[in-house]
């Protein structure tokens, strides 16, 4: 495919946005099988190839696939710690999206909502935050869209707690998690939407699992905490061994353990956890030190935001 993009000069619009779209989807690959600097140099050769058409020359198909693919470039940035770059690039897929996508496409927008979100939360922009988080989820919730996109509203909805959790309504984000995970649940059953395949959900519903044990934390409940953690500690398991991009998630879900069991009195779990967190780490610092960093990366985002802070102060951890 990128022979064929490459074998001649592109200088038609069109043929530019499939160009995009490409380089789009395999960015998406690269960042899964844990080559985040590749899957950074993909998007940046695409939006220079989208930056050198102006005015006439500009199809919508062009607008659209730049718009998506700034999404996933701000992602990687953001990713890697580039939080202010990752907000300037997302302001530009926002305003293109909301210009150009089609009614269709509304849960696709939602999801650029959500990303636009994590990013403003990280920002201390809370407000801002849970405004794009709530237009995320009241799109996703009025969408006729079917199949696959029914997965987006748990989606949305898990982040949307997690900036409820930032504005200190501890509560209140976690009803709103649980929904997420009981959404999740009934995806899981086949008999409830079998257009649905689990293998795409699940490392989403495993995010949303870690999700709600801050929440349970944040509220007293420590054992079920420790239950959905343990349920994500045994999907990441699996997860990353097919996208070792992922193990960054994996890292952070071992985090929340260690400070959970170490809270519950359980020393043995607390040695366990601890222990392989410190030898994956280890070993992805000698075999894939891309990943490694991204994972010390997100330690770093998650110990010193402020819930955690508070979560860990009151703790006494």
């Amino acid at each position: 495919m990128f022979e064929l993009f490459t074998s001649f000069p592109i200088t038609d619009s069109g043929i530019a946005a499939d160009y995009i779209s490409v380089h789009d989807s395999y960015a998406g690959n690269l960042q899964d099988l844990g080559r985040p600097v590749d899957a950074m140099r993909a998007c940046e050769k695409a939006i220079d190839l989208g930056k050198s058409f102006t005015g006439d020359e500009v199809a919508k198909e062009l607008v659209s696939a730049l718009a998506s693919i700034r999404a996933t470039y701000s992602a990687l940035l953001y990713n890697s710690g580039r939080y202010a770059e990752a907000n300037e690039m997302m302001e530009l897929s926002m305003k293109a999206s909301r210009e150009y996508l089609v009614p269709a496409e509304d849960t696709l927008f939602a999801c650029r909502c959500r990303s636009h979100a994590i990013i403003l939360r990280h920002l201390g922009r809370i407000d801002e935050a849970l405004k794009l988080n709530e237009e995320a989820v009241a799109i996703c919730r009025n969408s006729t869209s079917k199949g696959i996109f029914v997965a987006r509203l748990p989606y949305t909805i898990e982040s949307h707690a997690a900036s409820i959790l930032e504005s200190k309504d501890n509560e209140k984000a976690l009803t709103t998690i649980q929904e997420a995970t009981e959404l999740y649940r009934k995806l899981r059953d086949e008999d409830y939407n079998p257009m649905v395949p689990w293998h795409y959900c699940e490392p989403i519903y495993a995010e949303a699992l870690v999700v709600f044990a801050n929440c349970l934390m944040a509220t007293g409940d420590l054992k079920g905490a420790y239950e959905a953690l343990t349920e994500a500690e045994t999907l990441f398991r699996d997860i990353v061994t097919n996208r070792p991009g992922r193990f960054a998630d994996q890292a952070v879900c071992w985090d929340l353990l260690a400070v959970n069991t170490r809270t519950l009195g359980l020393h043995a779990e607390v040695k366990r956890i601890s222990d392989d967190l410190v030898e994956r780490l280890r070993a992805m610092e000698i075999f894939n030190s891309e990943v490694a960093l991204l994972a010390h990366r997100a330690l770093d985002e998650l110990r010193t935001r402020p819930s955690q802070v508070r979560l860990r102060a009151s703790l006494g951890v």
